[in-house]
């Protein structure tokens, strides 16, 4: 099935005349083809992790290492929107600047996310040392409770950091390098997972279940320093002067992204926490056990479509809107038909597969299955789209769309969820992200959107 998603590209690669075109197409096989084997690994460090705690943790124990792990996509928007703002900023200069400018734009734009996940990771490490959250996250066994302040710790210190190698990351991406850097990443999920199985890791605590399936995957981007350095990218000694000069051109595309990442965290990302709060971290475990089910093909989705933010960004910087357009129609059609191909798949086995996978701890209704199903096809063709209006460079109607997301989204997740349940709260929020968006780009701003594939 991951093959037939990448076909596409690898036939767009073999037959398009176009030179630059068939670099791009190249470059995005590539960079899918080695961050699939790093999610793959990801994937198989996770289900083999929740399988052995299944056996020794606790209901609440297994619930606060989900709900903890499940934590950085809610917090996702503490870049301040400079991560994403740095994809576009390095693809432009690589597209049309010169050495020293690209230099200046990754150096200035990594030693500013370093800085800034230096503070985060202090901030988060005193808020779980100062404040006693067994209560708000409806702990009740003694085993857990003991766990959360130091679990929380960890998870600041490698939440932090990863700000920065996150930068790191992007910067390939936008290059068109991602090989690199997600084979970096396959080599650290390769490493946890054979740690994990060693003898010496019989029975992990949360802790270190936490730093071996999120913190050191999250980190390995700062393995790939030297690699930059080497390159010429990351003139240390001029560093202070690249991040004055830096900043100011990062402030006003990161304010944008910021907002809307903010906006997608609590509308859309904050899921977990949500429900660990509202309904106690042992409800969490169904939810995590289905997401991460439908992971298996939403993340090779996402690694597909992913690389195509930098080849919009440099299509739309040379003004080739033809390659805009037959991309964006191509990884719209690939990601619906294989999510409801998978999707289907899921649903009928999904019940099943997960009481196998946890030893009977966890049990999923049908119900969920279905109603994950419809929020993960919408929720890819979103991601699907989403690239190409940050690659293209069409934020303002995606602040647009953000407000009414945010009112109606959180009201009817918050009402449904607290009287009917995960899956009425996964599909009342779909139902409403498909009635905004489709008003927002198809409606208000239709010209806006057509104005960059046509």
């Amino acid at each position: 099935m991951l093959y037939l998603g990448a076909c596409p590209y690898l036939l767009a690669w073999i037959l398009n005349t176009d030179t630059r075109s068939r670099a791009r197409y190249r470059a995005a096989l590539f960079s899918s083809a080695a961050n699939l084997v790093a999610k793959g690994l990801a994937f198989l460090l996770f289900a083999v992790a929740i399988r052995r705690a299944s056996v020794y943790l606790d209901p609440d124990s297994l619930g606060l290492w989900l709900a903890v792990s499940g934590f950085a996509t809610a917090l996702g928007f503490l870049d301040l929107g400079m991560g994403n703002a740095m994809t576009n900023r390095v693809a432009a200069a690589r597209a049309t600047g010169s050495a020293e400018e690209l230099a200046r734009v990754v150096t200035g734009g990594i030693v500013a996310l370093l800085l800034l996940g230096i503070a985060t990771a202090l901030a988060l490490g005193l808020l779980a040392t100062a404040v006693d959250l067994s209560a708000r996250f409806h702990i009740h066994q003694a085993q857990a409770s003991a766990a959360l302040r130091p679990t929380l710790v960890v998870f600041a210190g490698c939440f932090g950091l990863s700000l920065a190698a996150n930068a790191v990351v992007r910067v390939l991406v936008a290059l068109q390098e991602g090989v690199v850097a997600y084979g970096a990443l396959a080599v650290v999920n390769g490493a946890a997972l054979a740690w994990l199985l060693s003898p010496l890791c019989q029975q992990p605590s949360i802790q270190l279940l936490l730093l071996l399936c999120y913190g050191l995957p999250a980190l390995a981007g700062l393995v790939l320093l030297p690699w930059l350095r080497q390159r010429g990218l990351l003139p240390w000694r001029t560093a202070w002067g690249c991040l004055r000069a830096e900043v100011p051109s990062l402030a006003r595309p990161a304010g944008l992204y910021f907002l809307l990442q903010l906006g997608t965290m609590v509308a859309g990302g904050a899921d977990g926490l949500l429900i660990s709060t509202t309904l106690g971290v042992r409800e969490i475990a169904a939810f995590a056990a289905v997401q991460k089910l439908f992971q298996l093909i939403q993340v090779p989705l996402g690694t597909l479509n992913t690389p195509l933010w930098a080849a919009y960004a440099d299509a739309t910087a040379l003004g080739e809107r033809h390659f805009v357009r037959i991309t964006l129609v191509r990884s719209l059609a690939v990601t619906a038909a294989l999510v409801i191909a998978a999707g289907s798949v899921f649903c009928f086995l999904g019940a099943w597969a997960i009481g196998l996978w946890t030893h009977g701890q966890v049990t999923v209704p049908l119900s969920l299955l279905l109603a994950y199903l419809l929020f993960a096809l919408v929720d890819a063709l979103g991601n699907c789209f989403g690239v190409f209006l940050n690659g293209v460079g069409i934020l303002r109607p995606q602040l647009a769309a953000l407000i009414p997301m945010l009112v109606a989204g959180i009201s009817v997740k918050l009402w449904l969820l607290a009287d009917h349940g995960v899956a009425a709260m996964l599909i009342g929020y779909t139902l409403v992200y498909l009635v905004i968006v489709g008003a927002v780009y198809g409606i208000v701003n239709r010209r806006v959107v057509l104005e960059h594939l046509t």
